[in-house]
């Protein structure tokens, strides 16, 4: 093999290892902590996708600062799609759905706090707060359903909602392991 096709090989494997989403290592060390969470399926997804921020060594800890990272991101995209939904022409002439839709907003910016203070907490490693907020941040998600519930009406965000309790649920079990 000419020495162009040599490096040429050794650079495409270094490239393609760098794009891996787990290392052997990490991926079992990953696996084993997301295997003690309600949701391990959801909690090896999100782990995958966000592996690129996991520091060493992966414990407890760094994965609960990946899945609050995760559930921040997906916390931001409810928002975004809320508040598209409470702007539409669709929502115009429901006054009451419109006003269910920004309260849910609300409970998506409160959790947005909350899950700061999460963050804050699990960087000192204060088990204790992180709990308390973790379980604010699910009340804050199950809350948007209060408006619809109100006015007898099916909630465009439950999806959202479940997707972002199981995630939450998730963060409480892996903070637990701390």
């Amino acid at each position: 093999m000419r020495p162009a096709a040599v490096l040429l090989v050794v650079v495409g494997a270094a490239v393609a290892s760098s794009l891996l989403p787990l290392a052997a290592s990490d991926s079992a060390d990953v696996a084993s902590i997301c295997s003690r969470t309600p949701t391990p399926a959801l909690c090896l997804s999100t782990s995958r996708r966000y592996a690129h921020t996991l520091s060493d060594p992966v414990d407890a800890h760094a994965v609960l600062s990946l899945q609050v990272r995760a559930t921040v991101r997906r916390t931001k995209s409810a928002k975004l799609r809320v508040a598209r939904l409470a702007d539409s022409a669709l929502m115009a002439v429901n006054p009451a759905a419109v006003e269910a839709l920004r309260f849910c907003e609300n409970m998506y910016t409160n959790a947005l706090d909350t899950l700061g203070a999460v963050a804050r907490a699990a960087e000192f490693r204060d088990k204790a707060t992180a709990k308390i907020m973790l379980t604010l941040s699910l009340q804050n998600y199950a809350s948007c359903d209060y408006g619809f519930k109100k006015i007898a009406a099916e909630n465009p965000m439950a999806r959202f909602d479940a997707s972002l309790t199981k995630m939450g649920n998730n963060c409480i079990a892996i903070n637990d392991m701390m």
